[in-house]
Order: structure tokens, then C-alpha cells, then sequence
């Protein structure tokens, strides 16, 4: 949060209708897409996909809503739009665990975190970290249908994903429409604005304490 603290600033307004779909892993394989431009949005609003995954935080910051599809347990793009006070959509449980299985979360495959340190890489990729039931990362080696269900309700229960507020789930296609429909955008984006500036000033006043703590 300390690299968007200066991004509320950006983009204020939300005038447009524009709801955007985040997660190019999941959207490049999934029929979504395509079929959710078949349901009835309600007035005013329309889908627009991120292309290449970037957007101008003008663009961003003026939009409904963003419908993420996350490929990874943390997301700069997730604080950004947090930061903006943008209203943020995510999948729940459920439907995030079919995500995986079309996504593997690349940044938590054993295999890749193994290569990454040649000489640590296998104890640090199968370690399990104190006060958890399991390692953050696991195999997709053997053509392996995905993580099972316990070890990524752990990890997906401790992301900003579902540890901020004012971010909502949705379960299906029909639910996003729903969600969308009833969300209030103006309640929502003021709430996000005040729990990130709480955020940021906790962040940096443990900054301050630590540099204190460096320094003495």
C-alpha cells in the first residue's frame, strides 16, 4: 500500500459505466468473456477487458466496478484499484478453486519456486511456515488437477482478497450481473477511500518506528 498511497488522488470521478474484467490468465482460457456479453447488464453499464493486462489509472480510476480473476495470491493491481476506490469484485471460494485449475497460479508452483534457488529452492518450496498447516506453495508436476481444496482455502483466506473490506464475491456469472446491479458505487468507493488512508498511516507510521529502531 505504501507504493498507492497517491493514487486516490488520481481519479475521483465515476461517471462511466465501464466495468472492467482483470485476469488475463483466466479470461484468456475461459469462455467468460464472451458469454457474460450475453446476459443483460443493468443500465448504464458495460464490460470492457483489460488489454495486455494495463490500463491508464485515469481509465481505471473512473470505472464502475473491476471484476478481478486473480492468477496469484497478491496482486499490485489488487492495491492499485484499492487505492483508487475502486469497487472490486472478486470470485468466492467455490468458484476461485475452478479458477486455479485453469490458472495454476504460477507464482505458487513448487517446481518453479525450486528452480529459482539452487541451492534452498526444495526445502523453502515444501516447507511448511510456523503457525500454518501448509506451505504456500504446492506441485503441479505429473499433470496434477490442481491444489487440493484445504491447502487453497488456507492461502486464499489470508490474501487481501478476503482480508480487506468493501470487496465483494460473487459465485457465477448471473451472481456478477446481480452484484453489479445492486452495488453502490459511491457507498463503496468512500468506505475503500477511508480504510486505505487508515492503511496507509499505519504503514507508514511502522515504517517510522522501524527506521527508528535502524537508526538508534
Amino acid at each position: 500500500f505504501l507504493l498507492t498511497m497517491g493514487l486516490g488522488c488520481v481519479a475521483a470521478g465515476h461517471g462511466a459505466g465501464d466495468v472492467w474484467l482483470h485476469g488475463r490468465l483466466f479470461l484468456h482460457r475461459s469462455p467468460w468473456p464472451h458469454m457474460l456479453r450475453h446476459f443483460a447488464l443493468p443500465p448504464g453499464l458495460q464490460l470492457r477487458q483489460l488489454s495486455g493486462g494495463t490500463a491508464p489509472y485515469a481509465a481505471l480510476g473512473s470505472a464502475f466496478a473491476v471484476a478481478m480473476f486473480p492468477h496469484a495470491f497478491e496482486l499490485l493491481a489488487f492495491m492499485e484499484l484499492y487505492a483508487l476506490a475502486v469497487p472490486i469484485l472478486v470470485p468466492d471460494l467455490p468458484l476461485m478453486l475452478k479458477i486455479e485449475r485453469l490458472t495454476t497460479f504460477p507464482a505458487a508452483s513448487a517446481e518453479l519456486f525450486s528452480m529459482r534457488d539452487a541451492v534452498f529452492g526444495d526445502e523453502l518450496a515444501g516447507g511448511t511456515p510456523p503457525g500454518h498447516a501448509y506451505a504456500p506453495y504446492w506441485a503441479h508436476r505429473d499433470g496434477a488437477m490442481g491444489v487440493p481444496a484445504a491447502h487453497f482455502e488456507h492461502w486464499w483466506g489470508l490474501s487481501y482478497f478476503t482480508l480487506l473490506p468493501h470487496v465483494s464475491e460473487f459465485a457465477s456469472m448471473p451472481d456478477l450481473v446481480a452484484r453489479l446491479g445492486a452495488l453502490d458505487r459511491r457507498a463503496v468507493a468512500s468506505a475503500m477511500r477511508r480504510e486505505h488512508a487508515d492503511l496507509a498511516q499505519a504503514s507508514v507510521a511502522a515504517m517510522v518506528e522501524t527506521l527508528r529502531e535502524l537508526l538508534a
